[in-house]
Order: structure tokens, then sequence, then C-alpha cells
């Protein structure tokens, strides 16, 4: 199963995959990649899932990378 294919089968984020790692946003730029073409894609979490859960602890992102997923928390 690929990244794309897991996240569009969890049903609480579904609709949130973005290729490479748009989901990120801005916070993008704090992520290093040997090779951007390798990243799969990525999931931005918090913002997909507190209507959902808003007083939940949520991961801010996830995203795949050479057939790996990673979590990430950005903070300042």
């Amino acid at each position: 199963m690929t990244f794309k294919e897991a996240v569009e089968a969890t049903p609480d984020v579904k609709t949130c995959y973005q290729a490479g790692l748009r989901a990120l946003g801005s916070d993008s730029k704090k992520i290093y990649l040997q090779d951007t073409s390798k990243c799969e894609g990525s999931v931005d979490i918090d913002g997909c899932t507190t209507p959902v859960y808003p007083q939940s602890n949520r991961w801010d992102y996830c995203f795949s990378y050479k057939g790996e997923v990673f979590f990430a928390e950005v903070h300042t």
C-alpha cells in the first residue's frame, strides 16, 4: 500500500493527502530531505482533525520519505 492509499483509507484524514511536503505549508522549510523527489506525500494532521477532536493532542504533520512515515511537531 502506498502512503497516499494509506491516508485515503484512514477515515479521519482521508481527504488530507498532499503531494510532497505541501501539507506542511510554510513549515516545510523546517524539514530537510536529502532528495525531495523521494517524498511520497504529507498530511496536516492537526489542521485536518481539529474539527473532529478539538480538545485532543495531535501530531502536527506526517510525511512519507523513502518508504517510511515520519510524524513531526513544529515549534518555534
